[in-house]
Formats: C-alpha cells, sequence, structure tokens
C-alpha cells in the first residue's frame, strides 16, 4: 500500500466531505459508507467500490475489497473526512446505483410491502428500513420522498438495509397504480383508528401504509392501530411522536406475526 494520506487538503478527502451533500452525490454519482458492517451488506448487494480510505495502521486491510482500492490515511485525516464522529476506520467512496421504480416493482417486488408516503427525516427512512427487514416485509415504495437513501443517515439508521436491493422509489400515482395491479390490499396505520392490528388477519398480499392519512387517500383502505402502552425505557409517555413510533413498530410486528408464520414472503 502507499504512504499513508495525513493532509487534510487531499483530494480525496475533499471528496469524501463534499459527498456529504445530496447535490454532490448526484453530480458525482458516488455516495459514502463508513461502517464495515453497512460496507459487507453494500458489497453483498453488488454495489462497486471506487475507493476506500483505511486506517489500516490501526484496523487493517479489508479483505473482501482489492488491495488496490484501498488508501491508507492518518486517523485525523480520517476523522476530518468522516461523518460520523466514531467511524470504523474506514470512509468507502461507491459508486450510486439507481433505485428502481414501478416498473421493476410489478416485475420482481416481493410481498408483503411497507409503503413510506413522504416520510421527511432521513433517519426516519432508515429505521423503518431496518424495522421492515426485521419484521420480514418483502418489499418497501417510498413515495413522494423527498430523502435520498444514500444520504449517511439513511445508511446508518438502517443497518445496511437500504442494500438489500427491495427498496423502490415511486410517485403517488404510480404507487396507486401498480398496487391495484398487483391486486394488494392496503392497510393505513392511524392512532385513532378503531381496529387494533393484533385482531386483523393479514394476507401476505398486503402492503401497510404509513403517512397516507396525510398524503394518499384513504377510501377503500382499512385503517389500523398499533399498541401504545407499551414502554421499551419503563419510562412515561414522551408525546405524540413516540407513541407513533411504538404504533407503527406494533403493526409492523403484527403483520410479521401473521405472514411470516404462513411462509416466507414470495
Amino acid at each position: 500500500m502507499a504512504d499513508a494520506i495525513t493532509s487534510l487538503q487531499n483530494p480525496r478527502i475533499k471528496q469524501v466531505r463534499r459527498l456529504r451533500d445530496h447535490r454532490a452525490r448526484v453530480e458525482e454519482n458516488r455516495y459514502v459508507i463508513d461502517s464495515r458492517r453497512d460496507l459487507a451488506r453494500a458489497l453483498a448487494a453488488g454495489h462497486q467500490v471506487d475507493y476506500v480510505l483505511i486506517e489500516s495502521s490501526r484496523f487493517g486491510t479489508l479483505s473482501d475489497v482489492s488491495i488496490d482500492a484501498q488508501i491508507p490515511v492518518s486517523a485525523q485525516a480520517l476523522d476530518k473526512a468522516s461523518y460520523r464522529d466514531n467511524n470504523d476506520g474506514i470512509a468507502a467512496v461507491m459508486m450510486r446505483q439507481a433505485i428502481p421504480g414501478a416498473a421493476e416493482f410489478l416485475r420482481i417486488g416481493r410481498v408483503p410491502v411497507l409503503a413510506l408516503a413522504a416520510i421527511e427525516k432521513p433517519g426516519n427512512v432508515g429505521a423503518l428500513l431496518r424495522t421492515a427487514d426485521a419484521a420480514g416485509f418483502g418489499s418497501v415504495v417510498l413515495i413522494d420522498c423527498p430523502i435520498d437513501v444514500y444520504n449517511p443517515n439513511v445508511i446508518r439508521a438502517s443497518t445496511g438495509a437500504v442494500f438489500l436491493g427491495n427498496v423502490y422509489e415511486m410517485t403517488t400515482a404510480q404507487a396507486q397504480d401498480a398496487f391495484s395491479t398487483r391486486g394488494l390490499r392496503t392497510y393505513a396505520t392511524h392512532l385513532d383508528a378503531a381496529t387494533d392490528a393484533f385482531s386483523v388477519q393479514f394476507v401476505k398480499d398486503s402492503v401497510l401504509f404509513d403517512g397516507a392519512g396525510r398524503h394518499w387517500p384513504t377510501g377503500g383502505m382499512a385503517r389500523v392501530r398499533g399498541r401504545t402502552d407499551h414502554h421499551p425505557d419503563g419510562g412515561q409517555d414522551r408525546g405524540l411522536a413516540q407513541r407513533s413510533g411504538r404504533a407503527r413498530c406494533s403493526c409492523l410486528k403484527c403483520i410479521d406475526r401473521h405472514v411470516t408464520s404462513r411462509g416466507s414472503p414470495s
């Protein structure tokens, strides 16, 4: 390997910092991963490495990346480049892949589906991708989503679930047409819904909506509520956002219980 980069003005250090910005990620067709776990999931999904800045003196090299693509850097230089304070000793510059849309979903999209309508915070998108993966959802559809899925906060919060190849982006009209064409049964989550999600016998060909009431006409949708009485930390309720999060998660777990007990999604 070459001598370690130490200059904070090195072009590669500057590029990694630049790729924190959405516009740069689009213009340069690249994004950054700074976790070895997330890098492993991206590589397993077929994402291509451009190069990896690596603090090899302390963390060693990567066995699953060509040694020619690994560029040693000093700890100070890597800290300057990294988005996270506690990086894993790497900053991998990856080639951006196009996110599939309605056409691909109609052809290969797996059920059940989690549909996220106009979610506006990267961390929330990532957390829901992670939860959907854990609950056994076959696909996640981002509807009118302003968030770049290669945002570092999405990648971090998803723990690499963003790289599973089952995330689709659509407009409202495209999603309505796709779900109708597939004949999917739709459910909207709502805190005040009369029906407890745990009383519903969900079918495998289901779509669970988050945000449907605000951004999607709910006529013809079954509205279900999750359970908000469980406090994982043993504390008191911190308000609507916390109750909504618990309700959403309980809906996901409920569908997982009903659907995956009858076999894996097809």
